[in-house]
């Protein structure tokens, strides 16, 4: 029968953090008197003292069994097989008055206690003033609460039982038969003037002053230790109070804040954390030649790798991270002369050939990866290739011209530039004619006489390039530059 008294509620104070029934709890290393309530609202009928109570505190487990309790008039002798309790605090009282079960110790039937029956003068304390003292099971003194103002017979080492400060005990096998009460030097002090229903206790808990508290605190702690919880949602990573980063909920992970609590103790957080996770996607470009992303680089290859966060950028809060994905078209803007020919290195996409030096106005009908120009100058292609425009340097070209010779008037040929067919016009009708024609290397591609004819239909095949025409009627020779296109 737990908190049958008031129990002192604390709120943890903490910078910083919000914590749900959040409290603080010191550390014990040892058993000591944590609690002393001498002057009980609560009697048996018989002794109005008798609800007096004393409350151990110690670590839990900890074996206090043969330690030993005086005031110099009776001593309680704990039994054998007595631990500390997991919460702590093993309490000592008179059940018949708050009832059975109420106490750790119930020292009216416990056949450990040196003075009075059954229900009389149990526990029995002065209320102007008087001590408690504490020995170990091999009677070595631990600690003693001196309270209020004593009279002499109550101030140690005296006692109505004491002879020069030596008490005998219960006589429990294993346990002390005696115990020395030293000088009031040795004991610590509390108030006297306690109002009734009020206790003396240690505040922190056990390792406090002695302060007085009213209605007391049966079977629980002054400051009870609950354990404080920090929730929170946060974006991954988290690097919560201990230091560490967290990428997935928590619930486990706990730290202790030397101090934190409201009366400076420590106090114990546990983390109850859920992670938000930052959002990913990817942006996809094509581009021509460089691109200039969003984190400011500008790339001129393909790139798969590169990412850039945008702070807060998520729907949920978080960072959102993006992979770019770029993909960089390029033109060929290469040119390759050959003779009086000049051909784009491109070998998809389409052509655009341009005078240079007519601002790059546009050739009309010269949309053919090969160009010959009909007159000397300096030419460039525009290619659109893979869905980019680029041009090429500029080409010259010079010396180019239709006709070679004195004879050029003589004889004439259409249409040239010619695509798979031209006429020759020798002026006149000729006896004779001999019509050779060859590759600007001088290889010979085709030679064929006529007789008495003055127009000749000529059907050329071949490749698109400059060849030359070779025109002899006998009486005349010309060389005319043939262009296929």
């Amino acid at each position: 029968m737990k908190h049958l008294f008031s129990v002192r509620i604390l709120i943890l104070l903490f910078s910083q953090l919000l914590f749900t029934n959040a409290s603080a709890q010191c550390t014990i290393s040892s058993v000591a008197i944590n609690e002393l309530m001498y002057r009980p609202a609560l009697s048996n009928g018989v002794d109005p003292n008798s609800g007096e109570m004393i409350e151990l505190i110690g670590p839990a487990g900890t074996d206090i069994s043969y330690m030993v309790l005086t005031d110099g008039d009776w001593t309680i002798t704990i039994p054998g097989g007595t631990t500390i309790p997991s919460d702590g605090i093993y309490t000592i009282g008179n059940d018949i008055v708050y009832g059975t079960g109420t106490f750790d110790l119930n020292a009216e039937s416990c056949s450990c206690f040196t003075e009075g029956a059954g229900g009389n003068a149990l526990l029995l304390f002065t209320d102007g003033g008087e001590y408690l003292a504490l020995f170990s099971s091999s009677g070595a003194f631990i600690q003693g609460l001196i309270y209020g103002v004593p009279s002499a017979g109550n101030t140690p080492p005296n006692g109505a039982n004491a002879i020069a400060g030596v008490i005998n005990t219960a006589g429990l096998p294993g346990a002390p038969a005696s115990v020395t009460i030293p000088v009031a030097a040795s004991f610590e002090t509390a108030p006297g003037g306690v109002a009734s229903n009020a206790s003396l206790v240690r505040n922190p808990d056990g390792v406090g002053s002695w302060a007085v508290q009213a209605g007391g605190s049966i079977n629980a702690l002054n400051f009870p230790p609950v354990i404080g919880t920090d929730t929170r949602t946060e974006c991954s990573p988290y690097v919560w109070i201990n230091g560490n980063t967290y990428t997935s909920n928590n619930t486990t992970a706990t730290h202790v804040i030397t101090g934190g609590g409201a009366n400076g103790c420590d106090s114990t957080v546990t983390l109850n954390l859920t992670i938000k996770q930052a959002a990913t996607s990817t942006d996809t470009h094509s581009a021509c030649n460089t691109y200039t992303w969003i984190d400011g680089n500008t790339y001129t290859t393909n790139n798969t790798t590169a990412t850039h966060v945008i702070t807060g950028g998520a729907a949920n809060g978080c960072d959102s991270i993006v992979t770019l994905n770029l993909t960089i078209n390029t033109v060929n803007t290469g040119t390759t002369t050959s003779g009086f020919s000049i051909s784009s290195n491109a070998s998809t996409g389409s052509y655009q050939w341009l005078d240079c030096n007519n601002n790059y106005s546009v050739l009309m009908g010269e949309n053919s990866a090969l160009f010959t120009p009909t007159s000397s100058g300096n030419y460039a292609v525009e290619v659109t290739e893979n869905g980019c425009v680029d041009t090429s340097s500029c080409v010259s070209v010079s010396t180019v011209g239709i006709y070679e010779n004195a004879n050029e008037k003589a004889f004439s040929i259409y249409p040239n530039p010619t695509e798979d067919h031209f006429m020759i016009d020798l002026g006149t009708n000729c006896e004779m004619a001999i019509i050779t024609i060859s590759d600007i290397t001088g290889k010979v591609i085709s030679s064929e006489k006529y007789s008495q004819v003055q127009l000749i239909n000529v059907s050329f095949k071949q490749a698109p390039g400059i060849y030359l025409l070779n025109i002899d009627n006998g009486s005349q020779k010309s060389m005319i530059r043939l262009i296929k296109k």
